[in-house]
């Protein structure tokens, strides 16, 4: 996904907090990667990390749950390994990065993990350059993204205007 200046930042944030957290991203259609111009970096990352935070982790067959469990165990320890990579690598979780607490009676027995936001990883980073399906968001805004969008290694999708560029 890529935002440039001319986006319209209420209907973005929405849909793109949707792209990248709905049925826990474990669809191909999720935005792998969100590259943002770096006059808007700032505000993207503020508005979008507020947004994740309020989503409500949960029963999925409770109307008002808008993140469930991941797949199993051995998906969540896999979440888990790249967001504790991210640390690694210089990345800071501005968002989630953890197992949710409060769950109800229900649901603590699920694979549930809190929606993550990471920024600060290096366009090198096997966070950035892997595809892993999660709810950890790898965020880089980078001056290279037209090199990043050519690279092979690197997963992207793409909406059509008026979420992408304006043709």
């Amino acid at each position: 996904m890529i935002v440039l200046q001319d986006a319209d930042f209420g209907p973005l944030i929405e849909t793109i907090l949707r792209s990248s957290f709905s049925n826990q991203r474990e669809v191909c259609l999720s935005a792998a990667r969100i590259l943002v111009q770096s006059s808007l970096s700032e505000r993207f990352v503020n508005e979008f990390v507020a947004q994740a935070r309020t989503l409500r982790i949960g029963d999925p067959m409770d109307p008002s749950t808008d993140v469930g469990a991941l797949i199993s165990e051995e998906h969540r320890q896999k979440v888990e390994g790249y967001v504790a990579l991210a640390r690694t690598d210089g990345g800071s979780v501005v968002a989630g990065g953890r197992q949710p607490g409060g769950l109800s009676p229900t649901c603590v027995d699920g694979y549930f993990f809190e929606p993550t936001v990471i920024t600060g990883l290096s366009d090198t980073s096997r966070v950035i350059q892997e595809e892993f399906l999660g709810q950890s968001r790898p965020f880089n805004p980078s001056k290279r993204s037209k090199k990043l969008l050519n690279e092979p290694m690197l997963p992207v999708t793409g909406y059509p205007p008026p979420f992408g560029p304006k043709v």
